[in-house]
């Protein structure tokens, strides 16, 4: 068998939120090159990554489910990405701080590679459309769990791949009660979505951008 399934999703973890998409889009070899050519990156996320992680039979469901768009990356047929949802209202400071610590703690879990620390900050709903199927239609669901379970404890990513604190701003509310914030960092930006869940916001899409795009309010 490969990496262990939560090792085999952090080449896209960052890339789908836009934070380190220069750095980690493909493959961590890579990375680590792209990150040694790069400047010194800011401090790092000082959010502690705490909280509940996501189960292993969550993520084992996931991972054996139906493909997703890394999947399809992974065989080279990515799906056309849609442009991100645009106008709503500004968010008033409680919604703009939540949403804010929500992709703040993202970060501070990828920093300490505690994945699935990490993913249990996303809806349910995007981490299957991100990560569906990754593990392959040779593993079953009991056999997936079991390998997530005996992975070894989460392993700090070296200096030279921490994520840098973002920038959350242009925070909004659509009419449909979902968030949308414009994410910026050294290594580019993104419109992540959110959704709120049992009081608090998870994060329920991503979009990157162009490196000049603003989106349209």
């Amino acid at each position: 068998m490969g990496a262990p399934l939560t090792n085999r999703t952090t080449r896209r973890t960052v890339a789908t939120l836009g934070v380190l998409t220069a750095a980690l889009s493909l493959a961590i070899p890579a990375a680590v090159a792209a990150a040694q050519a790069m400047p010194a990156a800011p401090s790092p996320a000082v959010l502690a990554c705490d909280g509940e992680a996501l189960s292993a039979e969550t993520f084992a469901r996931v991972v054996t489910g139906p493909p997703g768009a890394a999947l399809s990356t992974m065989r080279g047929t990515p799906a056309a990405t849609p442009p991100p949802p645009t106008g709503g209202v500004p968010a008033g400071p409680e919604v703009a701080a939540a949403v804010t610590e929500t992709f703040d703690r993202f970060a501070a879990c990828l920093n300490a590679g505690d994945q699935l620390r990490a993913f249990a900050l996303f809806s349910e709903e995007f981490l299957g459309q991100t990560y569906g199927g990754i593990a392959g239609s040779d593993l079953s669901l009991e056999a997936a769990v079991r390998e997530i379970d005996q992975a070894p404890p989460p392993t700090p990513l070296p200096a030279e791949l921490q994520v840098p604190t973002p920038t959350v701003e242009d925070v909004r509310v659509l009419p449909d009660g979902r968030v949308t914030a414009t994410i910026r960092s050294t290594f580019g930006q993104s419109v992540a979505v959110f959704i709120e869940r049992d009081g608090r916001y998870l994060i329920d899409g991503a979009y990157e951008l162009p490196e000049a795009a603003t989106p349209t309010p």
